[in-house]
């Protein structure tokens, strides 16, 4: 069963906090009106250089009961020490109320032991204590030899799939590896494989991942399989993907589940089969007030007979539309891609990720339990640290206040939240930028945004500074958006291979430079969740911003704008810090080189616009001033602290309207008010390095101007090409001001000028 009978928890106590070195409060905010015990929950937490140097002594403490974490070092500093650690446990949560647990890295034993779980490779199984699995072989055109819990058992043949149709043909899958395992612990057992799709006649189509999530104690498992087009083909069309549990039995009964506010349960038995397809004229007129990166529902199938039953859970099934459940006498059929709907178009390069949840039972299992635990996988439990635990740790930019400013905070929320959204299975994680669109950039079709100015990362900031867990819900969102489908995996251009590309009609049609690929937001991604693939992809988009800054247009001063290598410095510094790789920095003394050479040469960092002209353009220096300092605190040096201070001198003296607020750009025809909130993280830059607050004086106007400036969400839904969009502002519009505006209103504070905007 789900949850245990007759079990009455309690919020954790500890009677004397202070006696206990390190302790930082791990906090489960209220969330199901059902208690879960032995509730897999997982986190990641900061450390300050030097406090922490083996994770084998971290403890969890809950009550008077103390055990020890999975744990996986996600980050180091310099000297060695922790900078992140991932932990992992099984958590006893009570109904209706919230919980506090507690690490100490004191030096005690534990006193009692949780389940765990046993996972052999020789023999490809995993047993969690409530579940068995037979992992399929090598070779193998399943993914599962058997899978049983208690009493019964479904043979690989009967748990077929994935299937998949493109040009009329179809596929199955085929591992091309031996297991591996990643995340092996007491708690969670993670085996990948990957392979690709063959036809009956042995031909491939499209590559694939997959990997399979187990949890000690409980007979429920993620199952996460991912696409990726690495064929030669510019496109190809997916036409259908599904998972078939083949269980033919005319007396099974079964019931289908779709979930918005509350849960409409559709039953069907003998004969009678159970069918919902999830589109874009479904969600069209399914109205959901949620922040969907959180929760929109739940989609939810189950076949059972009188000795076994299974219940398929899709992931952010709306989402990710077009997703079908089906269900009958022939057992059960998840479809990720519904052949009754359109293709998806799938350019080359990107991949896709599903996750679907597998839940064996016994048969009696009410299915409204099953419908709590598939809501339960939906949204599940996760602690929150107090914004102070990141700032002693000194893992962020310098952006937490002493004393709030109501007014900024009121500010930085609403326009948080005010940033649009996009359902579709390549576009969710995602938003148009109808700016863009309706310049022409993308001939007539919608221009996505692709993270651009790294929308992740000030979600990262945005979470860390309030605790609210939304943020980290659209951080993880569009990282995995971002992970799938901005990121090119396949192409013969070595420009191309490993590259964000930039914003771009249908996501990748445009190229890759340096001013638009990003990587703090994927090292935020995976110091947060310990996925590993955040931190590979982002190392891919060093390397291919060192391949770029080759080419023969970097070469060159004056014949690129400040933001191009402005961006790419801020990357590899980010790489650096990650890594301690001296190979990003040597790039990095090569473009701080350019930005001297150029500024000799021309008078300052002016940026190429007509044939005739080279212009100042406030918000690009700044990015510059901006990439310059991150670098400067990684190797102080007095010609960097000049520069950075002699931009923005020349800034106040020549890009100043008489309105006090910056203009677009020196020309003429573009000298209009420009709110680029930027400008003002390079001010506050300019005033930590002098002390001088006249820098800080000079962005009130602009900061004024911002926070005055109110973004609404609409709330309107239109079908656009392959997505529902809902209305809201631009993703990039967030992800460019939130880390200014924050930096600014610090500086504010430090230079006793706060009270100006309160």
């Amino acid at each position: 069963m789900l949850f245990i009978a007759g079990s009455v928890l309690r919020p954790a106590i500890i009677t004397n906090p202070r006696k206990v070195a390190h302790m930082i409060k791990l906090h489960f905010e209220k969330l199901s009106r059902y208690a879960r015990s032995g509730e897999f929950v997982e986190c990641s937490v900061p450390f300050a250089i030097g406090k922490l140097t083996d994770a084998a002594k971290v403890l969890i403490s809950h009550g008077d009961r103390c055990f020890r974490p999975q744990t996986a070092v996600c980050a180091r500093w310099e000297d060695g020490s922790i900078k992140w650690l991932h932990l992992s446990f099984l958590a006893e949560l009570p109904a209706n109320a919230a919980a506090d647990y507690y690490l100490t890295t004191e030096d005690i034993p534990p006193n009692c032991q949780l389940p765990s779980i046993e996972a052999d490779l020789a023999s490809r199984t995993v047993d969690t204590g409530a579940l068995h699995a037979v992992l399929a072989g090598k070779g193998s055109s399943c993914l599962f030899k058997e899978l049983g819990c208690a009493d019964f058992v479904f043979s690989g043949f009967e748990l077929a799939g994935p299937f998949l149709v493109s040009g009329g043909n179809s596929y199955t899958v085929r591992l091309e590896e031996d297991w591996k395992l990643s995340g092996h612990g007491p708690f969670r057992v993670i085996a990948e494989n990957q392979g690709r799709h063959y036809d009956e006649k042995g031909n491939s189509l499209f590559s694939f991942h997959v990997r399979l999530h187990f949890t000690a104690g409980h007979p429920w498992f993620q199952l996460e399989y991912r696409f990726i087009h690495k064929e030669e083909a510019a496109e190809l069309p997916l036409e259908a993907l599904f998972f078939l549990v083949r269980e033919h039995d005319a007396g099974a009964k079964t019931a289908l589940c779709i979930s918005n506010y509350a849960s409409d349960i559709v039953r069907g038995s003998g004969e009678t089969e159970v069918y919902k397809l999830i589109d874009a004229e479904y969600l069209l007129y399914d109205a959901n007030e949620q922040a969907p990166q959180t929760l929109y529902g739940t989609f939810l199938a189950d076949w059972t007979n009188g000795e076994k039953g299974i219940c398929a859970t899709v992931y952010q099934a709306h989402q990710n539309f077009p997703k079908a459940l089906r269900a009958g006498p022939f057992g059960l059929e998840v479809s990720l891609m519904p052949a009754s709907h359109a293709p998806v178009h799938v350019l080359q390069g990107m991949s896709k990720t599903h996750s679907i949840f597998l839940h064996l039972h016994d048969p009696r299992v009410e299915f409204s339990e099953l419908n709590i635990r598939s809501l339960q996988m939906q949204l599940p439990d996760r602690p929150v640290l107090e914004p102070a635990v990141y700032r002693e740790a000194g893992v962020t930019e310098d952006i937490h206040m002493d004393a709030l400013a109501p007014r900024v905070e009121a500010h930085l929320m609403s326009r948080a939240d005010a940033t649009g959204s996009a359902y579709g299975m390549l576009c969710w994680g995602d938003v148009p930028d109808l700016g863009y669109t309706r310049q022409g950039r993308g001939q007539g079709r919608l221009v996505w945004t692709n993270n651009e100015y790294d929308y992740p990362h000030a979600c990262f900031l945005m979470y860390v500074r309030t605790g609210e867990r939304r943020y980290l819900d659209m951080l993880a969102a569009a990282a995995r958006h971002w992970m799938d489908v901005d990121i090119c995996h396949y192409s013969a251009d070595p420009l191309r291979q490993g590259a964000q590309i930039v914003h771009s009609a249908n996501h990748v049609t445009e190229r890759a430079v340096p001013s638009h690929e990003w990587v703090e937001g994927l090292l935020d991604y995976y110091h947060l969740t310990g996925e590993m693939r955040g931190l590979e992809l982002a190392l891919g988009i060093g390397e291919n911003v060192l391949r770029l800054l080759e080419t023969p247009m970097f070469q060159n001063k004056g014949e690129i704008n400040a933001r191009e290598t402005g961006w790419a410095l801020r990357s590899l510094t980010a790489l650096y810090v990650e890594t301690h790789d001296e190979k990003w920095l040597s790039k990095c003394e090569w473009i701080v080189g350019h930005f001297t050479e150029w500024r000799e040469e021309l008078g300052g960092w002016l940026a190429p616009y007509t044939d005739h002209t080279a212009i100042r353009v406030p918000f690009m220096i700044s990015v510059a001033a901006g990439s310059l300092m991150r670098y400067y605190r990684v190797r102080p040096a007095g010609h960097i602290r000049g520069m950075i201070l002699a931009a923005m001198d020349d800034l106040l003296e020549n890009a100043l309207l008489p309105s006090g607020l910056f203009y677009y750009k020196e020309l003429p025809s573009l000298r209009r008010i420009s709110l680029n909130p930027i400008v003002l993280e390079a001010l506050a830059y300019a005033y930590e390095l002098s002390g001088d607050a006249r820098y800080v004086e000079a962005g009130i106007p602009l900061f004024e101007a911002i926070l005055a400036k109110s973004d609404s969400s609409g709330g309107g839904k239109t079908i656009m090409e392959d997505a529902l969009v809902c209305s809201g502002a631009g993703s990039k519009v967030f992800a460019q001001s939130h880390l200014p505006t924050a930096i600014f209103a610090k500086a504010l504070e430090q230079s006793g000028k706060i009270d100006r905007i309160r």
